[in-house]
């Protein structure tokens, strides 16, 4: 009777086991059922706000930017901070006749307007066209969708201020607008060879102007103040020993500085003189991030410069002056690499 009894229990144990483990494939089942389906509105709300042209304006690039930059982080805020830094702008042949740019040589500067291509701001952006899809598809679109922050920090600014009021790279439509200086204006091969720029690789461009300074330089004018302090924040940057050696070694195999390494030297010191870390970076090193500071602490990092792999380390959060270590062939680096959080898209202005 007693091992009857061990038996008929051990068997309803066994019973409630299966029954457990078949009521959690059964929930987990349905809890893949559910979520295809919440992604399926959402995928349809999607296609419904790209394809609803009412409210919206689509513009086709005129060209694309070949860049010494090759990711977000490590580009200059404004190219005139870095007057030495090169890109060619590739014009179109498909759409753009020749005849377009005679003249253009005659200008010192011109202005590009051009795409954030790089932002990550899309569910933002896709809530200023009301979402489009009806019933459940725009139900589920307002769940991804949302107001455009409307707050950043700008640089060297401790407390945030209204987007507009900002340079910001992340804004409602990721529209820029950058003067560059015109190095010369290639008509047969469709290129303009620009400096002092804050482009990054890859960068689609919408069109392009003249700067006219009777038209375009304002006199009298005043900027708020963190923007005039932001100006004298420059850091002195120091080569290690063989560092820019390694450069002139590798002058050969550079693309837009090819066989010009002090050219190429110069342009870097430039870059890095200028604050390059990410909004992460900058709060890490201040002590900003996690529990208790972390002040006096090590930044570094790789600055991708046209075909170059340039090594940087600074000490402590101040950031008053960056250090080369080593420079050498950046392969297979690509722009896509950037990880841009939603968190830096309210910080880095």
């Amino acid at each position: 009777m007693l091992c009857g009894a061990c038996a008929a229990f051990a068997l309803q144990q066994k019973l409630r086991r299966i029954r457990r483990e078949l009521d959690k494939a059964v929930a987990q089942r349905d809890s893949e059922h559910s979520g295809r389906l919440a992604m399926q509105r959402e995928l349809r709300a999607v296609m419904a706000s790209k394809l609803a042209q009412d409210d919206a304006l689509f513009y086709a690039p005129i060209g694309t930017i070949s860049s010494c930059f090759k990711r977000c982080v490590g580009t200059p805020r404004q190219g005139h901070l870095a007057p030495r830094t090169r890109a060619v702008l590739q014009l179109k042949r498909s759409a753009i006749s020749p005849d377009s740019l005679d003249g253009l040589n005659k200008f010192s500067h011109v202005w590009v307007f051009f795409v954030f291509h790089l932002n990550n701001n899309q569910r933002w952006t896709r809530g200023l066209t009301g979402g489009g899809g009806t019933g459940d598809d725009a139900a589920a679109l307002r769940k991804v969708a949302g107001t455009f922050p409307a707050k950043v920090t700008p640089p060297f600014l401790k407390r945030k201020v209204g987007l507009f009021a900002t340079r910001s790279p992340h804004r409602p439509n990721n529209i820029g607008l950058s003067l560059c200086r015109i190095d010369r204006v290639d008509m047969a091969g469709l290129a303009i060879h620009l400096r002092g720029i804050d482009l990054v690789h890859g960068t689609p461009v919408l069109d392009i102007k003249p700067f006219v300074p009777a038209y375009d330089a304002v006199t009298p004018a005043h900027v708020a103040p963190w923007v005039e302090s932001s100006l004298q924040h420059n850091r002195a940057v120091l080569w290690e020993p063989g560092a820019q050696e390694q450069v002139t070694a590798l002058a050969a195999a550079l693309h837009l500085y090819k066989d010009e390494p002090q050219e190429a030297i110069a342009a870097i010191a430039e870059a890095l003189e200028v604050d390059i870390r990410s909004a992460f970076m900058t709060k890490k090193a201040a002590g900003q991030k996690g529990g208790g500071s972390i002040k006096g602490s090590s930044s570094s990092g790789i600055l991708l410069f046209d075909t170059l792999a340039v090594h940087w380390a600074t000490q402590g959060g101040d950031f008053n002056s960056v250090s080369v270590s080593r420079v050498e062939l950046a392969e297979g680096a690509d722009a896509e690499d950037d990880d841009v959080s939603e968190e830096a898209l309210q910080e880095d202005a």
